[in-house]
């Protein structure tokens, strides 16, 4: 495809927008639109996975010692554990400081309360599944008493997080395919309105790539365009929403402004369902 070529597809372009302003603005809005929902589904999916990776984190393996056991012995306990494979790191808690933290959440304890506490080790990972590992490596080791670390809802945590991750692709690739048959409708109505110039142009010769050329130029720039709207609205809306949940509910977990990478998909993801939507839309004129 040479210069003039391009030069000559863009100027067609061109004309078409100014020609048919109207329903170029009527697809771009479309797109728009479209895109506008697929952000605000898609930053749905992604806090809803943020906050469960943000939960499990929040999941240690306490190790809590017999009682007894010698400062030595404590401090070997605790370089063993630091040094399993999967353990980021490790903190020894005291029975006092145990206590101290059951007052602030409970009030005063019991004198039976206070004398059943043991000194412990808090353990935390790297990755969320190999909770279960670490904890069964723990109650192997000597000087330990039992483990504890939420079996139940870590299990239902790392269950949750998967099926968000699942569902969340799933429904992204149904959402994109949605949009696409959105737009490609818009489309197909600025493609309609020019059926008679598609037909002189297959009567005089015009090859069928070089007829669909500036249909396809047409809907990636309706694609660009509306993706940079949309991100733009998006952005500020998001923005706002989250700057006003994190500052009246702070404890919520919450991305707290729109990811590069989901501005970037979103930029990106328009001007190709705008590409094959207009492919599709002119398949039923050019007999493809």
């Amino acid at each position: 495809m040479d210069y003039n070529t391009v030069r000559f597809f863009l100027s067609e372009v061109y004309t078409s927008i100014k020609r048919n302003f109207l329903m170029s603005l009527a697809a771009c809005s479309t797109m728009m639109l479209s895109i506008l929902i697929l952000g605000f589904f898609l930053l749905i999916i992604s806090n809803l996975s943020f906050m469960t990776d943000v939960l499990i984190t929040q999941v240690e393996v306490t190790v809590f010692l017999k009682n007894g056991i010698t400062e030595g012995d404590t401090y070997k306990l605790k370089n063993s554990l630091a040094s399993l494979p999967y353990v980021k790191e490790t903190h020894f808690v005291t029975r006092e400081e145990a206590l101290k933290r059951l007052e602030e959440r409970l009030g005063n304890m019991s004198e039976v309360k206070k004398n059943t506490l043991l000194n412990s080790i808090e353990v935390s990972v790297t990755v969320p599944e190999n909770i279960p590992k670490v904890a069964e490596e723990a109650k192997k080791m000597p000087g330990v008493d039992h483990v504890k670390y939420g079996k139940n809802e870590t299990d239902m945590l790392i269950r949750f997080s998967r099926k968000v991750n699942v569902i969340g692709m799933a429904s992204t690739v149904i959402m994109v395919l949605i949009t696409m048959m959105i737009v490609s409708n818009a489309i197909r109505l600025t493609v309609y309105a020019r059926r008679r110039e598609i037909e002189i142009m297959l009567l005089v010769g015009a090859t069928r790539w070089f007829i669909r050329w500036p249909f396809i130029l047409e809907g990636v720039i309706y694609g660009f365009s509306g993706s940079i709207v949309a991100v733009i609205i998006l952005t500020l809306i998001y923005s706002y929403v989250s700057a006003s949940i994190l500052s009246s509910l702070p404890f919520i977990p919450m991305i707290p402004g729109l990811s590069l990478w989901t501005a970037v998909f979103l930029v990106f993801v328009g001007p190709v369902i705008g590409f094959l939507a207009s492919l599709f839309s002119l398949s039923k004129f050019l007999k493809v």
